[in-house]
């Protein structure tokens, strides 16, 4: 569980310190909420089923491991058509 705190961490820290200096140097502007709606909801729906499937036998099936590819695909797919 440590490396995983780690990693999401990481992962967190850079993405919004990289956000953050170059919103400093020039303010970002968002012209269309709509696929950072669709990324949040995706994002929680698929962190909510990983939790889900990891508490069921402390690991992923193949099939669970599938659904989340196909979630993932629906999310590429979301993210495609309301561009």
């Amino acid at each position: 569980w440590v490396v995983i705190g780690d990693l999401m961490g990481s992962v967190i820290i850079t993405a919004t310190l990289v956000l953050g200096l170059v919103a400093l140097i020039r303010p970002i502007m968002i012209d269309n909420i709509a696929p950072f709606a669709i990324a949040r909801l995706f994002l929680v729906v698929s962190a909510v089923f990983f939790l889900l499937f990891l508490r069921t036998e402390k690991k992923i099936t193949k099939k669970e491991a599938i659904f989340l590819f196909l979630l993932f695909a629906a999310f590429v797919a979301a993210e495609i058509i309301f561009l």
